[in-house]
């Protein structure tokens, strides 16, 4: 029986990073399949999933209340899992293991082994942060009840292999696939008919889900936005393509802050990019743009293509939930210039 490759892909930079794997290791496609979660369609012609349980707020602390219910929520995945890869093994290819219906895939039998694949800010973040959420020991209790579970591939192993496209990626790990610049752009190739956009000299702004995310109050990001949108102004740039991040279309909020960039007068022409565009596609081919974001992988991906990047955070460090979810555990070399 052929081993499986199991890919979670949540980003455009998950797919972009899929992709030119595989172009490094073509042996390995005819077995790829690509889970996808609802927010979040690849444009690929590799096989692909829609995984439903991924938008489910279902939490893997099966011990306690609901055992019984929690207990045929893992069997309902598990069996899912199963219809698309029978009865061969597998290895699965996560971010990280903060999404609490992975553990319960990375807890199969059939899943041989796992790697960690590069998907945004986390894969920037130190080993304390990356660890945080990770099963219980107290489930160990369970496997000598007769329940069956595994724990060894679901606690993360430094000697794991984490790939990327940059060697800052996955700081924790000893092992590291870093894409080659060839590969990257293969898989640029695919996209580019798809993804014909060109932003040279305008500027970028990457709108934060902070506020959704009950990190920051609206009042304060609004803060951060009024001194991007005075940075362009100093900058003399006065076209400004805006994208939202895609748990932020999942709220209402997102038509406010559609009104506020479209119908202030900041002396800016403001235009909201598709959902599907891929920014990382746009820093790749699109030259001197100016980025501003809040605390995002985008602006790294920005900087390191050679365009100007800032960070609208500098009003924020006061708040210390987003300092220490979105600045302490980051590697300093990740860290960026605010305005």
């Amino acid at each position: 029986m052929a081993k499986k490759h199991l890919f979670l892909v949540l980003s455009n930079i998950t797919q972009l990073v899929v992709e030119a794997y595989l172009n490094e290791n073509q042996d390995l496609i005819d077995d790829a399949i690509i889970l996808y979660p609802k927010r979040f369609k690849p444009n690929t012609e590799i096989y692909s999933k829609y995984y439903p349980y991924f938008d489910d707020l279902y939490t893997y602390n099966i011990l306690g209340k609901n055992f019984i219910k929690k207990q045929k929520q893992v069997e309902e995945i598990q069996f899912f899992i199963k219809s698309i890869i029978g009865n061969n093994t597998f290895v699965l290819y996560v971010p990280h293991f903060y999404i609490n219906t992975l553990r319960t895939v990375a807890l199969m039998k059939q899943c041989v082994d796992y790697k960690y694949i590069e998907e945004g800010t986390l894969s920037y973040m130190s080993e304390k942060n990356i660890l945080i959420g990770m099963p219980d020991v107290k489930l160990s209790i369970l496997q000598k009840k007769g329940v069956g579970f595994s724990l060894k591939s679901a606690y993360p192993d430094k000697n794991k292999e984490g790939i990327t496209i940059s060697n800052l990626g996955f700081p924790f790990l000893k092992n590291k696939k870093v894409i080659s610049s060839i590969s990257i752009s293969h898989a640029l190739k695919k996209w580019q008919s798809n993804n014909q956009i060109d932003l040279s000299n305008c500027g970028v702004l990457v709108v934060d889900s902070t506020v959704e995310n009950k990190v920051l109050k609206l009042e304060e990001y609004l803060i951060a936005l009024m001194d991007s949108i005075a940075y362009f102004n100093e900058k003399n740039i006065n076209k400004v393509y805006f994208k939202f991040h895609p748990d932020q279309h999942l709220y209402s909020l997102i038509d406010f802050y559609r009104q506020f960039f479209l119908t202030k007068c900041f002396n800016i022409v403001f235009e909201e990019l598709p959902q599907n565009t891929s920014l990382e596609f746009v820093f790749m081919t699109s030259k001197n743009l100016t980025v501003i974001h809040t605390m995002s992988s985008l602006g790294f991906y920005s900087k390191i293509y050679g365009h100007h990047v800032r960070s609208n955070a500098s009003s924020l460090f006061n708040n210390k939930i987003f300092k220490k979810i979105y600045y302490d555990p980051i590697d300093a070399d990740f860290h960026f210039e605010v305005i």
